[in-house]
């Protein structure tokens, strides 16, 4: 079998597998989002952060079209989402003792599921514009009038 691309130029076109895999992260966090602080029994893992890391792999399709104030932006907000995934306590623990029976009470800590909640919100506003503004998403009425 012969190669006729003498290494110039690729036969492969990613671009379609980029839109499905944009799609179904997309989807999967719309899914997700009906309740954020529900535990996915297959990885153990609560929602939001499981649309956390569907929103860094999104940024990850399109930071390759990203120019340097946006890579920065993007840069500041996957730092941003990890750091408060791994420092913000959302439950809140208490030991009790009555009657000689030791017993836990967790609740979900209403101040810091609002900050997570709100920075979840404002970095998928960051990506869905991203996706948009580069084209990865489909058209709206404004591009599709330049393309006429």
């Amino acid at each position: 079998m012969e190669d006729n691309s003498k290494g110039q130029i690729s036969n492969f076109n990613e671009a379609s597998l980029k839109m499905i895999r944009i799609h179904e992260s997309q989807r999967l966090i719309n899914r997700l989002r009906v309740n954020m602080l529900a535990i996915d029994y297959e990885t153990k893992l609560y929602h939001y952060e499981i649309i956390i890391s569907e929103l860094v792999s999104l940024l990850f399709e399109v930071e390759g079209k990203m120019n340097a104030t946006e890579m920065k932006q993007c840069d500041a907000w996957k730092t941003k989402i990890y750091m408060l995934k791994e420092t913000l306590p959302l439950k809140r623990r208490v030991l009790t003792e009555q009657y000689g029976r030791k017993q836990t009470k967790t609740w979900i800590d209403n101040i810091s599921w609002q900050i997570m909640r709100t920075n979840i919100f404002q970095l998928e506003s960051f990506v869905r514009k991203q996706i948009e503004v580069h084209g990865l998403s489909s058209p709206n009425q404004e591009m599709e009038a330049l393309w006429d």
